[in-house]
């Protein structure tokens, strides 16, 4: 458990947070015009692959997707409409307590464990592992996140300040944004054991998903791989 730091009062824990989001804002914008001006202006470039998870009329997603790539010739855009509706995929996995659960997480959440669930199922084959029960603990490897939703600004500020501190930040846990960033696993794993349903490898699964100091599970290496590459 990190040691956890209190801020002196209500005022310095404003100003901390305030500093914070002024910081991450400005290194955010810069970072993201910066990579999109690159790609449109460099030509030699190598394409760029973008997978982007969105539910809605296939032909209005398609005639966005063609409009980007006009724009931005070196990048290559995969819009995966999970069939028009992504409960088709999610009323096949979880039951009724879970689904409650996982609809609890933002869209963009959902979007990504979807995403892990899919490529975990792929990255199994060969394994020996059920591809149910992988695609089950895929869908809700982040469902820690539902207890406190972190916005876009505020990830993006909370990875830059991470990679800038070398994981320092995770001292300042009393901020719930960084909480749950850091320990959103943590809490996960203690939602899904009181459902006393899931063995000790699903729940620890879940749990050490981000310890990379955690070993020797084929689940485990299949749900991290997966994460990090979406």
């Amino acid at each position: 458990m990190p040691a956890k730091i209190v801020l002196q009062n209500k005022k310095e824990g404003a100003f901390m947070k305030k500093k914070i989001a002024l910081l991450l804002t400005g290194t955010m914008v810069a970072g993201l015009f910066g990579g999109v001006m690159n790609v449109a202006a460099d030509d030699s470039a190598e394409k760029i692959k973008i997978t982007y998870m969105e539910w809605g009329d296939e032909t209005r997603l398609k005639a966005a997707e063609e409009a980007f790539e006009a724009q931005y010739p070196n990048v290559d855009i995969v819009i995966d409409n999970c069939g028009g509706n992504y409960n088709d995929y999610v009323n096949k996995l979880l039951d009724k307590r879970e689904k409650r659960l996982f609809n609890k997480l933002k869209k963009s959440d959902k979007q990504h464990c979807i995403r892990v669930s899919k490529d975990a199922v792929i990255l199994s084959k060969d394994k020996g592992l059920n591809a149910k029960r992988v695609a089950k603990v895929a869908l809700l490897h982040d469902i820690g996140k539902a207890e406190y939703r972190i916005n876009i600004v505020e990830k993006s500020i909370l990875v830059i300040l991470n990679k800038l501190s070398k994981g320092n930040l995770k001292k300042f846990d009393n901020i719930k944004s960084v909480d749950a960033y850091y320990n959103h696993a943590e809490k996960g794993a203690n939602v899904l054991k009181q459902f006393n349903i899931y063995d000790k490898e699903f729940l620890d699964t879940v749990r050490y998903h981000h310890n990379k100091n955690v070993v020797g599970s084929k689940l485990l290496e299949v749900i991290r791989e997966s994460d990090d590459r979406n």
